[in-house]
């Protein structure tokens, strides 16, 4: 399951700043952090072995300003949205942006340190429907 999660993540454009998981206490903006969720059985057959997996990502766009969060969110959208990625293991589908229905939102809780703005970000879902290769 980690390789479908990898291949998700690989998919971000080189031009953005990437980080998994965590974020540096004191990052450089804009950034892209990437958040995984354990995948989840999609569909089983009547004896109940996963026939379909179903992986995904958030990808939480991170900058200074409103502009900054929508350049940012283009890119990783025309990267990632419709894409293609072929993990060990699995034989997969297109990668699909789900609708959240999330706005760009300030983060009142954080100040960046050199321009005192608050930060505002945007939330981006990714799954990808995936079987196991046949061995």
């Amino acid at each position: 399951m980690k390789a479908l999660t990898d291949a998700l993540a690989a998919l971000l454009p080189s031009t953005v700043t990437v980080h998994r998981g965590t974020v540096p206490s004191l990052p450089t903006f804009p950034y892209v952090l990437v958040m995984a969720k354990v995948p989840d059985a999609l569909e089983r057959s009547q004896a109940r072995r996963k026939l379909l997996t179903g992986a995904r990502v958030r990808c939480t766009v991170v900058g200074l300003s409103m502009d900054s969060v929508l350049i940012i969110s283009e890119r990783v959208v025309k990267a990632m949205d419709g894409a293609r990625i072929d993990p060990p293991g699995w034989v997969t589908g297109s990668v699909e942006n789900v609708p959240n229905s999330q706005w760009i939102t300030e983060d009142t809780d954080v100040t960046d340190m050199t321009s005192k703005k608050h930060p505002l970000y945007a939330v981006l879902d990714f799954i990808v429907t995936a079987s196991q290769s046949p061995a």
